[in-house]
């Protein structure tokens, strides 16, 4: 025999799975050994012999699946091999209908009906207005020598059948390990169910859970040999497994078979597609039947192949090809694969004129990957030759008399060298549009690349156009590691993968980092700190390539720059929007940003004319945005560093930085919550144009934009970020206006704040101070301003607890009011903050009016005092005119709205009303999540203030979980030691001590006690809270000498701090009292517990859960004292009121109802207790 060589092998079988691969080679009459594999394609291939025909036979690679992977390998065929006619050999989901009985097992192949030629793209297509999905495009159908191979086997099937159980007997027989051990046979008529189409499949790998009575019963058979159908195979990148949707696409399309390659094959590879059918495409997938109908595929193609006449496929003379390239063959050349794919979809293998253009931003690729192509074509037998205008007219002839061509016309940027365009006028030293004329018009392929994609509609269609963006990851590290000479890897290093993302996976820029690493022998670290520095640098030195001509640049900076000189000249509106935003962000430019760029100086037509001749040289690229309205585009990063190098240049950087911020000071709007959707829009463009300090009037803008961003970050909760602004706004207002100024006081004012809401409450006190003196110095007492300062200071010492230290500077303040109000203002002693609170409310309400924002907030302000103060009553009332005023003026979602929603939720726990309490505060805590996100700090209080009161309901599981995610949050929001990441552990601890865990609870005290003291001081309330959580603790566990110690501390502290009818105080009185009672004093005991009632009466109500609690504290008491007439009648009042209440469930009531128990037995009223026992 002799020997074979590629040109002996015409006809290429291409298999998706190693399991359709493996049926094909057994079909075989002849394995032929391996032939030497070509360097560019990496294939793996079997050969052999089936009659009178050779065959080549590729695989998928393994994980690998759809179409765009089965035309590499098709393509990858064509060039190594001149194939004729191709099959497509492998599994598909039947579809079963009334016209066609499909079955698994039988063979579905591709044949053209209807408007198909025998295979339809089924996800191809677009979605358009109301969802609906259209498809779009049509496949070539299979070659002529198939279909008419097809009609005469379809004539011997009706005389004599297809012998397909032959074909797979002799399979069998030859090879018998492939049934023994992997299924190539088959399966049984009982593993062959169809279920309705709507059925889904639950959950398991087999059907065995599924529903029987979803089976659809269907006549059996004779016999099991396979059957074949003929039709419409749907192809897609996605697996059918939805039964309705198979049906409703089969029966509009005329569909027998859903598979996932052939549409990538269709335009390019000359084939017909035979699927051997092992599931029903839909969700009850059957892997079993998969070797089986991998065989009945293999079967069928073999007997057509016996159809085909070798003459379809005989040798044909090679044809002398002829090639000019200029430049040696790049061996660092890195595949685009999906430009190559629309390449191939665009210029098949044809005898008909075909063209098309590459177009791309300078430096992605596209000169690279039209040569690359080139080569490609040339191995397939195509002539080539490249751009030079005097060779187009010297070749002409030439060309036009090959049978086959390629021409690559190159760097096509100024389009009016082939035609009239722009309306320019053709002067002496204008290009000449007649050059046109000495494009061959026929029979060959012609390709264009260039920068402009205006190239599109004027030297080529429309759609025949292929974009080149920067390359994927994969992409981009390959050609570093080649062009780098570093080891190849699948997956980039840390410092690999940090560069690519700097240079964008730009090519050009890629291939210069690589050069200069390896001309130098930098590591990649060091490149990466040094492109840091002095990137525009690095990225305008040239390195030598041997692809390119001497005179074409080869730096990124110096490629970009001729582009810029092109649309300098095509459109001034253009540079001048390219200059400017090359000092914003280039991610997300909204059109009016745009527009604000190009300024007054151009029409209105022009802008959008501009715009799209940035978006032709794809210096600008239009974004995807969730509103199809609204205009977004993005920059490469790289082209604005290269825009920024040449104003530098030509010294107009500081001119167009300062049009960066003026643009964006006017866009940007208050930073207020209303304005929070048009914060997020301009927040990066605002971010990076107040970082270029040499702009005009940056000393005069600046303050205000970042005074704005930093309130924009403050009412989202981020208030590290809007520290760091507002310290910036501060130096320039000093160094600007001096310290005097109010801009200046304002921006100390919003400072100070920023520090109240991070917990630095010691330094916004000082702050607050220094503002305060400063706003009655400059704008007097009286002034709004003023008024707004005495607010803020008085929420400092609110939350620092400091109301004594605070009595003498609010006396004097409430001296100076009494001067301004008269006789209108309360007279006597003032508390400290609640008074300074009434006058700062006085002063609102006669100044701005009861229904301004500021006037409600001191409302609100005076309602949390009351709310520390104990005085609940007045704190609740004043809680619902404030929601109502809230709601009414800012409207239900405003985050002060619900912050007055979480205020009057508080003061209803305080007083014990908890369900009503925990309705709102759950409305709270989704208002906060769906208005502020999870992590802001007002949605995190408002989710531990239901852990709280979950708590408090003793749903102590709840409360717990709850309690740990606040925490959590907590320390990453606002860091561990802030005043409210505290309390979110001592809050914790205390759960932990309900549910019995008083170890874990001990240590997490103790923990909370120390921060306390250093962060707030022994005397802040939290503090002293803390002492008696941990005294509480240690009682529990029977420390009592400690506890009891601790407990006289706390409780002469909430004396001094608080006063004695304070509720902290009275818990103080009780908590002493039943460590007295725990070390037998019992006689002590009841003295404080008495005293403890009397007050919870007349301060929180006879109904308040802390009263009952007294009252049941006492009835304890008397039982211990042997009082147990005494101890009878309390405890029934504290059932029922804890019944009332809390309900039967509440651990307090079910402790009030054993306690009860206990004393009907000391009584000998056994017949009671026994009844209560039965009730828990």
């Amino acid at each position: 025999m002799a020997t074979l060589t590629k040109e002996h092998y015409r006809i290429g079988i291409i298999c998706a799975l190693h399991t359709e691969a493996a049926a094909v080679i057994a079909m075989l009459d002849e394995p032929h050994p391996k032939l030497a594999s070509q360097k560019d394609d990496p294939n793996d291939y079997s050969f052999g012999r089936i009659g009178v025909h050779n065959l080549v036979i590729a695989c998928l690679p393994a994980g690998m699946m759809g179409n765009t992977p089965a035309t590499t390998v098709a393509s990858n065929m064509k060039r190594s091999f001149p194939i004729k006619i191709g099959l497509m050999v492998g599994i598909g989901g039947g579809v079963p209908s009334k016209k066609s009985d499909i079955r698994l097992g039988d063979v579905a192949v591709s044949q053209p009906t209807g408007s198909h030629g025998g295979v339809f793209q089924w996800d191809y297509g677009k979605t358009e207005q109301g969802g609906e999905f259209h498809h779009s495009g049509t496949l070539d159908k299979p070659p002529i020598a198939l279909l008419n191979a097809l009609q005469s086997l379809k004539i011997y099937d009706i005389n004599k059948g297809i012998p397909l159980e032959d074909a797979l007997t002799t399979m069998e027989t030859n090879n018998p390990r492939m049934v023994e051990q992997f299924g190539y046979e088959y399966q049984g008529a009982d593993e062959d169910q169809l279920f309705q189409s709507a059925y889904d499949h639950p959950a398991g790998e087999t059907c065995e859970d599924c529903d029987a009575k979803e089976v659809i019963e269907r006549k059996a058979r004779k016999n099991t040999i396979p059957r074949v159908f003929y039709g419409n195979i749907a192809s897609g990148n996605r697996v059918m497994k939805h039964g309705t949707t198979r049906d409703r696409i089969a029966k509009k399309e005329g569909i027998i078979c859903f598979e996932m390659e052939a549409a990538g094959l269709m335009d390019n590879f000359p084939c017909l597609v035979i699927r051997g059918i092992c599931d029903y495409a839909d969700s009850h997938k059957n892997k079993i039947w998969q070797p089986y109908a991998a065989a009945t595929a293999a079967a069928f193609a073999r007997i057509l192949l016996s159809f085909v006449e070798k003459q379809e496929v005989t040798d044909t003379p090679v044809q002398k090809q002829c090639t000019i390239l200029p430049y040696p063959r790049n061996t660092d050349f890195v595949s685009r694969d999906d430009i190559f794919q629309r390449l191939d979809q665009l210029l098949p293998l044809a005898t008909t004129y075909q063209t098309a253009a590459i177009w791309g931003l300078g430096g992605c690729g596209q000169v690279i990957s039209s040569y690359s192509y080139s080569e490609i074509a040339k191995e397939a037998e195509i002539s080539l030759d490249l751009k030079g205008e005097d060779l187009l007219k010297a070749v002409k002839k030439w060309i036009e008399n090959l049978p086959s061509w390629l021409l690559v016309l190159d760097n096509v940027d100024d389009l009016r060298i082939f035609k009239e365009i722009y309306g320019h006028k053709n002067t002496g030293s204008s290009p000449n549009p007649e050059l046109w004329r000495f494009v061959p018009p026929k029979k060959g392929i012609v390709l264009w690349t260039s920068r402009d994609n205006s190239i599109l509609g004027k030297l080529v269609d429309v759609s025949r156009g292929v974009e080149v963006r920067g390359m994927s990851d994969r992409e981009a590290l390959r050609l570093f590691q080649s062009k780098s000479g570093r080891p190849q890897s699948e997956q980039p290093c840390d410092e690999e993968s940090e560069l690519l993302s700097l240079l964008e996976n730009l090519p050009l820029a890629v291939s210069q980092s690589a050069a200069y690493i390896r001309s130098t022998g930098s590591t990649v670290k060091s490149y990466i700190k040094m492109f840091k520095k002095s990137e525009s640098e690095l990225l305008d030195l040239e390195f030598p390539d041997v692809h390119r001509q001497s005179d074409i640049p080869n730096s990124v900076m110096k490629t970009w720059n001729i582009s810029m000189k092109q649309i300098a000249q095509d459109s001034p509106c253009a540079e001048k929007i390219l200059n400017t935003i090359a000092y914003l962000d280039n991610q997300g430019l909204p059109f009016e940003v745009l527009s604000a760029a190009a300024g007054d100086g151009f029409k209105e037509y022009e802008i959008p004319q501009a715009i799209g001749r940035l978006l032709q040289y794809s210096f600008l690229q239009a974004q995807i945005t969730a509103e199809e309205a609204s205009s977004v585009y993005q920059e490469h990063r790289l082209v604005q560093l290269a825009t920024r190098q040449s104003l530098i240049n030509a010294k107009k950087n500081t001119e167009f930085s300062g049009n960066a911020i003026q643009i964006i000071d006017n866009l940007f709007p208050s930073g207020k919550h209303e304005t929070r959707s048009s914060c997020r829009v301009y927040l990066p463009h605002a971010l990076k144009s107040v970082s270029w300090e040499e702009a005009d009037e940056y000393e005069n803008l600046a303050p205000g934009l970042l005074s704005r961003i930093g309130r924009y970050f403050w009412e989202e909760g981020r208030s590290n970020e809007a520290e760091q602004l507002q310290l910036q706004v501060l130096d320039l207002r000093k160094s600007v206006l001096g310290e005097k100024h109010p801009d200046t006081i304002t921006a100390m004012g919003n400072l100070a704040l920023i520090w109240q809401q991070q917990g630095q409450l010691n330094e916004a006190e000082q702050l607050g101070l220094q503002v305060l003196d400063l706003r009655k110095g400059v704008l007097g007492e009286n002034h709004p301003d003023t008024i707004q300062v005495m607010a803020n200071l008085a929420s400092t010492w609110r939350q620092q607890g400091q109301f004594n230290e605070a009595e003498q500077l609010q006396l004097q303040v409430l001296d100076l009011q009494k001067s301004v109000l008269g006789e209108r203002h309360p007279k006597g002693q003032s508390n400290e903050a609640e008074q300074f609170k009434l006058q700062v409310l006085d002063l609102r309400k006669s100044v701005l009016g009861e229904k301004h924002p500021n006037t409600i907030t001191a409302m609100g302000n005076l309602a949390l005092i009351w709310q520390q103060q104990g005085q609940l009553n007045e704190a609740e009332q004043l809680g619902l005119q404030v929601l109502d005023l809230r709601k009414g003026v800012l409207g239900e979602n405003h985050p002060d709205t619900i912050r007055a929603m979480a205020n009057l939720a508080s003061t209803w726990h305080q007083q014990g009303q908890f369900k009503e309490a925990e309705q709102l505060e759950l409305q709270v805590v989704d208002l906060q999540k769906s208005i502020l996100g999870e992590k802001h700090p007002d949605t995190i209080r408002a989710m531990a203030n239901l852990a709280s009161t979950w708590h408090k309901q003793g749903q102590f599981n709840e409360a717990e979980q709850l309690e740990l995610q606040v925490l959590d949050l907590r320390k990453s929001v606002l860091g561990e030691k802030h005043p409210d990441t505290i309390r979110a552990m001592a809050n914790l601890a205390s759960t932990w001590n309900r549910q019995g865990q008083s170890n874990k609870a001990e240590q997490l005290e103790l923990q909370v006690v120390d921060l306390q003291k250093s962060i707030l001081g022994e005397k802040h309330p939290d503090t002293i809270q803390a002492m008696a959580n941990l005294a509480s603790t240690w009682r529990q566990q029977g420390q009592s000498n400690e506890a009891e110690q601790l407990e006289l501390q706390v409780l002469d502290l909430q004396k001094s701090v608080l006063g004695e009818k304070h509720p902290d105080t009275i818990r103080a009185m009780a908590n002493l009292a039943s460590t007295w009672q725990q070390q037998g004093q019992s006689n002590e005991a009841e003295q404080f517990k008495l005293q403890v009632l009397d007050l919870r009466k007349s301060v929180l109500g006879e109904k308040h859960p802390d009263t009952i609690l007294a009252m049941g504290n006492l009835a304890v008491t008397y039982y211990n004292q042997q009082r147990y007439s005494e101890a009878e009648k309390l405890g029934v009042d504290v059932l029922y009121l804890r019944q009332e209440i809390l309900g039967d469930k509440h651990p307090d009531t079910i402790s009030a109802r054993g306690n009860l128990a206990a004393t009907y037995k000391k009584l000998g009223r056994y017949d009671k207790a026994k009844e209560l026992e039965s009730q828990s």
